[in-house]
């Protein structure tokens, strides 16, 4: 496709906040090539939607986005659909989209759409999600896209993608059929991103990645080592840091190699996503980390640094999930204070190892454990609110 000033791109997604960086990377991108951006889908040449397919709601979502965008845009428009769902569960919108299905980092496909070299797009960094609002709306025709502003108590978020991928293998994950490894960005472009963000007077740092724990694996590195860095780069600057996707054993690993300065002063956010309280579950998942040694790193950042605010998510149903491991689960929601908890019921994704383990959980098993979880989450968050007596984040 060649560059014409004329010829108008949209872009829209319903993905997370990777998938929107992903989105807004190449909204740049395609703007060093010369062609112009619109907010009006009906005024496009070119249709770009980055799909979740992290969950089975996603594909209904997906495929109901898709015709209302063939329903409004104009009959010689494009629309290409790339990013997470195409590589996950691309059998779900075949009937209503028979275009290319491009993976959210194919980045040679684009750099032939848009006739440009294939290096540059390693030079375009995103900051800024592209919005699920009003930027990315349907003039009005389209109510699909609830814009969720996840730290309106903070004001602006300056969002940083650090790495891509995982080095995990859990059983049930949907990524693991996007990113086959995890790629970590150099840590000279993270401070440069940093040190643009701290410019704009941005006091509150989101590092992206599917596992932020992975960080460093193919460059020599670790998560710690970058977190250092950034308050040896910048020791008189006030600013914030959210951690939220650390998988346990990276949480334990890097724990005790990060600084107390930086626990103390700089974190805002850390997310630990266990899923199940059960030894033996978790085993099944796929995870490797002792349960025990990350329960006594939650209890020591919740003592020790009561204004870091600690997620989690939990699932319920996984295929062999017993009354007891259940059980356990309701004890740890018990028993360790979290400041967000997702609750999730086991998806069955397509072409995942989980698909072939024994002992599915009946939808009314499921259920019934997901209320009870619900009202355990709400007694959990409640209670840490209490303990803090007062919200200062």
């Amino acid at each position: 496709m060649q560059s014409d000033k004329s010829l108008k791109v949209y872009f829209m997604s319903n993905a997370c906040e990777e998938g929107r960086l992903n989105t807004a990377r190449l909204k740049i991108y395609s703007k060093q090539a010369g062609f112009n951006c619109t907010n009006k889908l009906e005024q496009a040449d070119l249709v770009m939607f980055y799909p979740c397919g992290h969950l089975n709601h996603n594909d209904s979502e997906a495929a109901d986005i898709i015709k209302k965008i063939n329903e409004h845009k104009k009959p010689s428009a494009r629309l290409i659909v790339w990013g997470c769902l195409p590589k996950i569960n691309p059998e779900s919108i075949k009937e209503i989209y028979n275009g290319p299905m491009v993976g959210p980092e194919e980045w040679d496909f684009f750099s032939e759409l848009f006739n440009q070299p294939r290096e540059q797009i390693n030079q375009v960094y995103a900051n800024t999600p592209c919005s699920r609002g009003k930027t990315l709306s349907l003039q009005g025709k389209l109510n699909i896209f609830k814009f969720e502003k996840l730290y309106c108590h903070i004001g602006r978020t300056w969002y940083i993608k650090i790495v891509s991928g995982c080095t995990k293998c859990c059983t049930y994950c949907s990524d693991r059929l996007v990113y086959k490894q995890a790629i970590s960005v150099p840590i000279d472009s993270i401070l440069k991103q940093f040190e643009q963000g701290l410019a704009t007077n941005c006091k509150h740092f989101y590092f992206v990645g599917r596992d932020l724990g992975s960080y460093g694996y193919d460059v020599d590195s670790t998560l710690a080592d970058l977190l250092n860095k950034i308050a040896e780069a910048y020791p008189n600057q006030t600013y914030k840091i959210s951690l939220f996707n650390v998988s346990p054993d990276s949480l334990v690993a890097l724990y005790p190699k990060i600084s107390q300065t930086v626990l103390s002063k700089r974190i805002f956010q850390i997310g630990s996503h266990i899923q199940s309280g059960s030894k033996d579950v978790l085993k099944q998942m796929g995870k490797t980390f002792e349960f025990d040694d990350w329960k006594k790193v939650l209890l020591e950042i919740g003592k020790k640094y009561p204004n870091i605010r600690v997620a989690t998510s939990i699932m319920v149903g996984f295929p062999g999930e017993t009354e007891e491991d259940f059980t356990k689960t309701a004890h740890l929601l018990r028993n360790i204070p979290f400041d967000r908890i997702d609750l999730y019921a086991y998806d069955e994704r397509p072409n995942l190892p989980s698909l072939k383990q024994k002992g599915r959980v009946s939808q009314q098993t499921i259920i019934a454990r997901w209320t009870k979880a619900n009202r355990l989450l709400k007694v959990n968050i409640l209670k840490r609110r209490i303990k803090k007596i007062r919200i200062l984040y």
